[in-house]
């Protein structure tokens, strides 16, 4: 009998310091371009992103929902970060996807330096592309909203950002299957409906930088033409989280038969201990250096997401 199945929980993607990292990790996904020494000339690179090697297929898949996809590089090292981006002469958008903390990022299993030493780093070396944006997409990097303004001034980038808290992102969907577990065609069965969760996981699911999600019609509409879907399921957390994505869904603590909320992710929890979306994260906009301080001082008393945008003065 024919049956929908939901694959297997991917260990979603929390980016914490260097010491929980894998350090033997070296897979990489399909679209990774090989890594060379920068002898060529510079070039210019359109939305790039620079990740780390562990959690290859989710990252990936991630960079294509998220940014619509574009080079993606895979560095090991300080060093070998600053050797990839003076392969470039500009970058429009490059996304930096690994382990962090507050105002930390971890470029290998045992190499973990703050955004403002990298910056220098890599202004040190000289010959560092011309950056439109910056987006730090691992965990709460934001949190150091002065560290983040440094990097930014000092290495010229028109626009960062970051989040105040931690990120988690994996693959969620379901496929018809048979039996045996081997995905088959509607047209070869009667078609059951649809996951009770799409209305449920929607609102994490999300389409482009800036909050856009895809809509609960259309995942059914896909389920009823292919039986199947996938996409990145994304949240952010407080603290650090190890649930899975199927755990996170809101359907865990609210009936299932009740439609969902217009923001589940507030109701009926403390904020320090909500699982929220991309959508749900505030603003804080930072243009100066006096700001970061200031906005510092909010997040130790606002345990409420942010998604913190530093526009550096020229």
């Amino acid at each position: 009998m024919s049956h929908p199945a939901l694959p297997d929980a991917a260990t979603p993607f929390a980016a914490i310091p260097g010491d929980a990292l894998p350090g033997d990790a070296l897979a990489e996904g399909p679209e990774a371009v090989p890594q060379t020494a920068a002898t060529r000339p510079r070039r210019p690179g359109t939305t790039v992103m620079l990740r780390i090697p562990d959690h290859a297929a989710d990252i990936d898949a991630y960079f294509s929902q998220v940014y619509g996809g574009g080079e993606v590089r895979v560095f090991h090292s300080t060093d070998e970060f600053a050797s990839i981006l003076r392969e470039y002469s500009t970058i429009d958008r490059l996304v930096v996807v690994s382990h962090s903390g507050e105002g930390v990022i971890c470029l290998s299993s045992s190499e973990c330096k703050t955004v403002v030493l990298l910056a220098d780093d890599i202004a040190r070396g000289g010959a560092y592309p011309s950056i439109g944006e910056l987006h730090f997409d691992g965990c709460n990097v934001g949190s150091d909203p002065e560290g983040l303004y440094a990097f930014a001034a000092t290495l010229h980038v028109g626009r960062v950002e970051a989040w105040t808290y931690f990120h988690h992102f994996a693959a969620w969907g379901q496929t018809l299957v048979d039996a045996s577990g081997k995905p088959v065609s509607p047209s070869q069965v009667t078609l059951p409906p649809p996951s009770p969760l799409i209305p449920y996981a929607a609102p994490y699911l999300p389409v482009g930088p800036l909050g856009s999600t895809v809509s609960a019609s259309a995942l059914e509409s896909e389920w009823n033409a292919k039986g199947s879907f996938t996409r990145v399921f994304e949240f952010f957390t407080y603290g650090g989280d190890t649930v899975t994505v199927e755990q996170v869904l809101p359907t865990l603590g609210w009936d299932p038969n009740v439609p969902p909320p217009l923001d589940p992710w507030t109701s009926a929890r403390p904020v320090e201990t909500g699982r929220y979306p991309r959508a749900a994260a505030l603003i804080a906009p930072i243009d100066n250096a006096s700001a970061g301080p200031q906005w510092k001082k909010v997040f130790e008393s606002d345990l409420r997401p942010y998604r913190v945008i530093v526009t550096p003065t020229p």
